[in-house]
């Protein structure tokens, strides 16, 4: 679907697969750990998660440390350093949807043993989603690695920018708190060179 100009949509859980080299160094243990609990606890997650992303293709100009999007300007030499061959680039945000966080809160309050995995399985799902998404906008394009704000010098309150401009509360159901942090807390902003 498209907000204003902003691609935006659902991904069913079946479309990807939620790395387990990610979900074991988050829980720490194997890869192959399995145990009835955790199986107990992919039910839940899978219950409840609402996979969605959104995504706009826009033009940047890098100079120097600061990079141009037209919507807003960011200086981050790190940022520049990775966007210094491109002339567009991806905004994206993904997000496992907020009844995964209300899950997870109701778990921690009542000292369930499980919060602890559906945390990690929530925390591993969105980065496998922001993979999957990456590989299929950034098909047959020569891109850059996803600079997420927050990493690096790469300030985390341009996430207000970023996220207004892809209207990520109508397009993902994603909020923005004073201290910046997200809701759903299991999502994430990131930027995309394109070359």
């Amino acid at each position: 679907m498209i907000y204003n100009d902003v691609i935006y949509g659902s991904v069913s859980p079946s479309d990807f697969e939620i790395n387990k080299i990610e979900l074991a160094a988050r829980i720490g243990a194997g890869i192959n750990y399995e145990n009835e609990l955790l199986n107990k606890c992919f039910d839940e997650f899978n219950g409840v998660v609402n996979y969605k992303y959104a995504y706009i293709r826009i033009p940047v100009i890098v100079s120097g440390e600061i990079c141009d999007f037209g919507f807003a300007k960011v200086k981050s030499s790190s940022l520049s350093k990775v966007l210094c061959d491109s002339k567009e680039a991806f905004i994206m945000a993904v997000s496992t949807g907020v009844e995964v966080d209300r899950l997870i809160t109701k778990l921690y309050l009542k000292n369930d043993p499980s919060a602890f995995f559906i945390d990690s399985i929530g925390s591993a799902a969105v980065e496998s989603l922001a993979n999957y998404m990456n590989e299929k906008i950034c098909q047959n394009l020569n891109t850059t690695n996803r600079f997420s704000p927050g990493y690096a010098d790469f300030p985390l309150d341009f996430q207000r920018d970023l996220l207004s401009r892809i209207n990520a509360l109508q397009t993902v159901g994603i909020t923005l708190n004073e201290n910046l942090m997200m809701t759903p807390m299991k999502s994430i902003t990131a930027v995309i060179g394109i070359k």
